[in-house]
């Protein structure tokens, strides 16, 4: 309440200078606020511009290195039990042989894969993959990994993108760790 003429008018200038300062205050926040969000959505915009399908690619790559390892071979281990891909690993590096056929298990593990590479991936100049390298490395009992299978086709002539699938297999009974190496090359 004003007691006086000149303290009331005092009074309403301080008031309403002050709503005025408030209101000035408010519009600054709002104006920072506008600007964080507008700085995030071009982050985002520019990583969504900026990606390619590399990470698709990738993950195709790893996708044929985890299919190729449930695929069934001619291989039994027992009457009736075929090996896939991934069991057929092991018993090669444990240098065993099948009992349906008697073949080697490390013969039947590269005539499997190299059928598996041949009819899905093919190379050269005219395809969109120039090269790959399929590589499967086993510890063994002294802790030095050994090559159980390499395959290696094409030429990394005049390649722009180099996709990796990498998988390892637990430690079995007689066999450490299996690491299995795929490198496609476009």
């Amino acid at each position: 309440m004003c007691y006086r003429r000149d303290n009331c008018k005092i009074q309403k200038l301080l008031i309403k200078m002050n709503i005025n300062k408030k209101a000035q205050e408010e519009m600054i926040g709002f104006g920072v606020i506008i600007a964080l969000v507008a700085i995030v959505l071009l982050v985002l915009l520019f990583f969504s511009i900026n990606t390619n399908d590399e990470g698709f690619d990738s993950v195709r790559v790893g996708s044929f290195v985890q299919s190729v390892m449930d695929y069934t071979t001619s291989c039994q281990k027992y009457q009736g039990t075929y090996l896939d891909i991934g069991d057929l690993i092991y018993s090669c590096a444990k240098n065993e042989t099948c009992v349906n056929n008697g073949n080697n298990s490390c013969k039947v593990l590269n005539e499997s894969l190299n059928e598996i590479l041949n009819n899905t991936w093919n190379v050269g100049k005219e395809y969109p993959t120039k090269a790959y390298n399929f590589i499967i490395v086993a510890k063994n009992e002294s802790e030095y990994w050994e090559p159980v299978y390499s395959n290696e086709k094409g030429s990394k002539e005049n390649i722009t993108m180099i996709k990796n699938a990498n998988q390892s297999l637990p430690a079995k009974a007689g066999v450490g760790k299996v690491r299995i190496m795929f490198r496609v090359y476009e």
